[in-house]
């Protein structure tokens, strides 16, 4: 699921857990987008 800044902040106003991770490189961050963390900083 494709995440915007609104519906990160719609997850905060809830109360909802974010998910972030950093990925190093493009492999490290494919995999990381398929495991469907919320937020990738690359």
């Amino acid at each position: 699921m494709k995440h915007t800044v609104k519906t990160i902040q719609a997850m905060r106003d809830n109360d909802e857990t974010i998910t972030m991770l950093t990925a190093y490189d493009y492999p490290t961050a494919k995999k990381v987008n398929n495991a469907g963390i919320d937020m990738i900083m690359v």
